[in-house]
Parts: C-alpha cells; structure tokens; sequence
C-alpha cells in the first residue's frame, strides 16, 4: 500500500482522490473542491483537507442533500 504525504502536488492528488486533472481544476477555479494553497505557481494540497473535503460529502442515502460545505 502507498503512503502518501502530508504535502500533495496536483498529481498526486489526481491518484490519491480518484478524481481527474479537470475536475480538479474546476473544483479550484469554482471554489467547490478541497481547501489548497500556493506557493508561487504550484498548487499544494493538505491530504488531511484532501479527506475532509469527502468526509462532508459522505451519504447514506441517493436522497440525502450534500451539506452547503461541499455543494
């Protein structure tokens, strides 16, 4: 099993979240994804904001709404 770091570039985030490139982009160009940070142009995430970010959105049921948190 892979251990990942505490600190992740956008590749790794890609393999860790199963979640594509675009959609990662989008979600940060939106304001709806993972909370990041920059350091110049590199985009860095947290992986412990990487978790809490799907943590919010866990369901139980199709019918249940995602909390305002992650929508």
């Amino acid at each position: 099993m892979k251990t990942w770091p505490e600190w992740m570039r956008v590749p790794d985030v890609v393999e860790y979240a199963g979640v594509s490139k675009p959609t990662l982009d989008q979600w940060r160009v939106r304001g709806e994804g993972p909370r990041y940070t920059k350091r110049g142009r590199l985009v860095w995430y947290r992986k412990s904001w990487i978790d809490e970010f799907f943590e919010a959105g866990m369901r139980t049921s199709t019918s249940e709404r995602v909390s305002d948190e992650v929508a």
